[in-house]
């Protein structure tokens, strides 16, 4: 926005393979607004090398996901490290969730129905037929199938191919790469800090879902 958002990846010196050539690494973001839009914020969050998709550490239970301090306030390294937890734990546990993910496989039916909450929200399942016909028939819906079934970067290794894993980055690959915008740079502000980040965390959280129950 003409220098008015500014951020930086930096990286925490962690990287791990969900399974043979799917490696991921971590980073901290930090990010800032001048216009008074946004306020400054830390965050966890993953590259995944094979296709430069970017996925929060959602599912952090050592400490917060992300720290937002106010223009007013002084900015405390020390008490934003705290809260964002060890970075090193915090990758670690986010590993274990990747690899618990690549593990479990996903019938035709449960991606239908990650799809549709995923998209229609909570209710989705509950729609008239028709509906939900026409939920899985839209362009995003479509879009996210294609990459799952195999044009994503990735998504015929085998932690990913038919896997829960394999549909969350079908996910971040079509909201960092391909989710309609008018610019690129409206893409990645949706996908680091708008609708388009939280439709990963969603999608992340409710594919562990499956893995948990």
């Amino acid at each position: 926005r003409g220098g008015a958002v500014y951020w930086a990846l930096a990286k925490i010196h962690e990287e791990a393979e969900g399974g043979v050539g799917d490696k991921m690494r971590g980073y901290v973001m930090l990010s800032t607004a001048c216009d008074g839009t946004r306020r400054t914020g830390a965050k966890n969050t993953t590259v995944r090398v094979v296709c430069n998709n970017t996925l929060n550490m959602a599912d952090n239970e050592k400490g917060k996901n992300e720290v937002q301090v106010s223009h007013r306030s002084v900015f405390d390294e020390a008490a934003v490290k705290t809260d964002l937890g060890v970075a090193h734990r915090s990758f670690e546990q986010f590993m274990g969730s990747a690899r618990a993910l690549a593990r479990r496989r996903l019938a035709k039916a449960e991606v239908d129905r990650l799809t549709l909450r995923l998209l229609g929200g909570e209710d989705a399942l509950l729609f008239e037929e028709a509906r939900r016909a026409e939920l899985l028939e839209a362009r995003p819906a479509k879009a996210i199938h294609a990459l799952y079934n195999g044009a994503g970067r990735g998504a015929t290794l085998l932690t990913a191919q038919g896997t829960a894993w394999g549909y969350v980055n079908a996910v971040t690959e079509y909201v960092d790469h391909l989710y309609p915008a008018r610019s690129a740079e409206n893409r990645l502000d949706s996908a680091w800090f708008g609708y388009g980040e939280r439709l990963k965390t969603s999608a992340f959280k409710r594919a562990l879902e499956l893995v948990k129950a």
